[in-house]
């Protein structure tokens, strides 16, 4: 029973500060990673991350590589993708038109591979 309320309190607070960060209309500048660049990250993270999940590896070495080596071969490091995220998380118009451009991305790639077989 305790659980289930720990469970609900922490879902109402994180609808809470989704809510309250998506209703700031606050000026907040230029994000430091663009959407274009964005939306290579985080296409390149959600592959990486199933990817993984097929592996054996701890998950220290999961992570690792997660963060790592997907910022990395984007040129980008790990404090500026952080501020990066953070911008977008204050401007979700902006992330959600980056997670639609990811999934439409990921749809057409898994379209190729189940067209491959």
């Amino acid at each position: 029973m305790k659980t289930t309320i720990n469970k609900y309190f922490k879902l109402v607070l994180a609808l809470s500060l989704v809510l309250y960060l998506s209703a700031c209309k606050v000026d907040k500048g230029e994000p430091v990673i663009g959407k274009e660049k964005m939306c290579d990250i985080l296409y390149d993270q959600y592959i990486v991350k199933a990817a993984l999940q097929k592996t054996t590896l701890p998950d220290s070495v999961k992570k690792e590589y997660y963060y790592c080596n997907v910022l990395e071969k984007n040129g980008v490091t790990e404090a500026l993708f952080d501020s990066a995220l953070t911008w977008y998380t204050l401007n979700m118009d902006q992330y959600m038109i980056i997670q639609d451009s990811v999934i439409a991305r990921l749809n057409k790639k898994k379209n190729e591979i189940e067209n491959e077989k």
